[in-house]
């Protein structure tokens, strides 16, 4: 399943890691820790998908 989410924040917390803060989807499940792939809703962007892992809590409102 797809969805088209917000960028909340993003944070630089070294080098070569930045933190997203992003929407979250209403009824959305997963576990902490779980990867999920994203990709920038841009033409050029659509088909290349990255792994980001979830490190926000199930009860957060956003991830």
């Amino acid at each position: 399943m797809a969805y088209k989410l917000d960028i909340l924040s993003i944070e630089t917390s070294t080098h070569n890691v930045k933190r997203f803060k992003i929407s979250k989807p209403n009824n959305y499940n997963f576990i902490s820790g779980q990867a999920t792939n994203v990709a920038i809703n841009k033409p050029e962007w659509q088909d290349k998908k990255r792994a980001f892992t979830i490190t926000s809590l199930t009860d957060d409102h956003s991830l």
